[in-house]
């Protein structure tokens, strides 16, 4: 499992980011400062974004992640998008698309 720590500026702990196994599945579990789950950010390893993220095709270089709540219910979307072929292959950043309430 991997576990980031997150700080404010001020560098006081506001929550931690935790990346638990999954076999099939990209999940990160986002808690607060008292160590309380309040989101978990779920997206599917087969999809062709995450083994194939240089090829033409825009549905090759996007990925999906559902933004949930602690009771699994959805509530937002994360979205990676593509910034076109060469662009991808050429460049280091990458563009997110969130929705959330």
């Amino acid at each position: 499992m991997q576990i980031h720590l997150v700080e404010d500026g001020q560098n006081v702990h506001i929550g931690t980011i935790k990346q638990p196994f999954q076999y099939c599945d990209i999940v990160l579990e986002i808690y607060d400062e008292m160590e309380n789950m309040v989101l978990k950010i779920q997206g599917s390893c087969y999809q062709m974004g995450i083994h194939c993220p240089h090829m033409p095709c825009d549905s090759c270089q996007n990925i999906h992640f559902d933004i949930k709540d602690v009771t699994d219910n959805n509530i937002g979307l994360l979205d990676k998008k593509t910034k076109g072929c060469m662009k991808e292959m050429n460049t280091n950043g990458d563009n997110f698309e969130v929705e959330f309430p």
